[in-house]
């Protein structure tokens, strides 16, 4: 037997992650083994990044035109630090062996003819954010060699993450949650047949403007929105201070790993409520943003019990609606930023479901100045001489 050191690859990620780590693996004449990154968490609801790769995932394989084996499982194990297979398979003599890997989206998943690249039929996100998955799928080609299959696992989903900040010291903002409205939540994925080689990083946690969709990605039918609300509960309410610099607070934009608030969502393309319809009766989309806004007589005390609630309590929440687009490709991590007092009043309104023109919710005071002119009198005359 003979080590080899191994560069490994997984999931794709576009913000905040770790350069891949190096794994020491064994293998055997000609045993098909695979090359990826240990993670020891296998709870479903967790995002995946380079720095935070998945601890199994299934993998087929098409050899001549024909199925070479399926649905394998591979597990990595932290005692011997290899990846183990359920079953043993070999490279044969000559040819290319195509894998497709997938982590999540197993009932989903068919391979009906080995010519053809698979799917996930009739994949659905779950509407409890805590139920949805990272949706990943790899593709190799590759001969006879010595050397692991390396998987590059490409994100089916889209992620969208929330931000909240306070532009106003005389408000007081708490939220607890977000509902997104009127999406699609079901729709079926189609593989590519081509290698998924090119890993996906930005280390810095900048913001990438754009990546190349080519044949190497897989491909979703256009969706344009439809019924479903999806929910994300904060574990607690989430106080938004005041910032002078405009600094947002993470509400759901947690690190990618175990227990993310991440919401998982399929890619899809919508129009924002226009806010004159009534929402039982629109098909476009907002957010409901379950908050409490108070006006703060002293901004130098905080939140006192003389201070008057906008809109809900802290005991209580309300929601506001807020007309929202939602234009999301796959394997792209999308950041919403909700802004309070900084704007001119407008932006969210009462969620009335029969109110054809409902109201705006914090309205700021404004004033519109004008001034008397000074009205002639006639005082008389008087005589100065002396």
């Amino acid at each position: 037997m003979k080590k080899v050191l191994l560069g490994a690859l997984a999931a794709v990620a576009l913000v905040a992650c770790s350069k891949d780590d190096v794994v020491e693996v064994n293998r055997v004449n000609d045993q098909i083994t695979y090359g990826a990154v240990v993670n020891s968490a296998t709870r479903a609801a967790n995002v995946y990044c380079n720095n935070y790769k998945p601890g199994s995932f299934k993998v087929s394989a098409v050899y001549d035109d024909k199925f070479y084996f399926t649905d394998e499982t591979v597990t990595y194990n932290n005692s011997t630090s290899a990846w183990e297979s359920g079953s043993v398979h070999y490279w044969p003599n000559s040819g290319v062996v195509t894998f497709y890997a997938h982590v999540n989206g197993d009932t989903e998943y068919t391979h009906t003819n080995a010519t053809d690249a698979p799917q996930f039929v009739n994949f659905t996100v779950a509407e409890a954010t805590e139920d949805q998955v990272d949706l990943l799928y790899a593709v190799q080609k590759q001969s006879k060699s010595e050397s692991a299959v390396a998987l590059n696992f490409r994100h089916a989903l889209s992620q969208v993450v929330f931000k909240a900040k306070n532009g106003n010291t005389n408000l007081y903002v708490e939220i607890s949650s977000i509902t997104l409205c009127n999406l699609a939540k079901t729709n079926t994925f189609t593989f590519t047949q081509e290698a998924t080689d090119a890993n996906i990083e930005d280390h810095t946690g900048g913001v990438v403007t754009d990546i190349a969709y080519n044949n190497t990605w897989g491909s979703w039918p256009n969706l344009t929105g439809g019924d479903v609300d999806f929910t994300v509960t904060l574990d607690s309410s989430v106080e938004i201070p005041y910032s002078s610099t405009g600094e947002a607070v993470n509400l759901t934009d947690v690190a990618d790993g175990p227990n993310s608030k991440a919401m998982m969502m399929l890619p899809q393309s919508t129009t924002k409520w226009d806010a004159v319809s009534k929402l039982s009766e629109t098909t476009q989309s907002y957010a409901l943003v379950n908050c409490c806004i108070y006006n703060i007589a002293d901004p130098s005390i905080g939140l006192q019990g003389t201070d008057v609630a906008l809109w809900g309590t802290r005991a209580l929440h309300q929601q506001v609606a807020v007309p929202m687009p939602f234009i999301w490709q796959q394997g792209k991590k999308y950041i919403y930023t909700l802004v309070f007092g900084m704007g001119v009043g407008g932006g969210g309104y009462e969620p009335d479901p029969d109110d054809p023109t409902p109201d705006p919710v914090l309205v700021p005071i404004s004033y519109d100045v004008t001034v008397d002119d000074f009205v002639v009198i006639d005082g008389g005359e008087y005589d100065v001489n002396l």
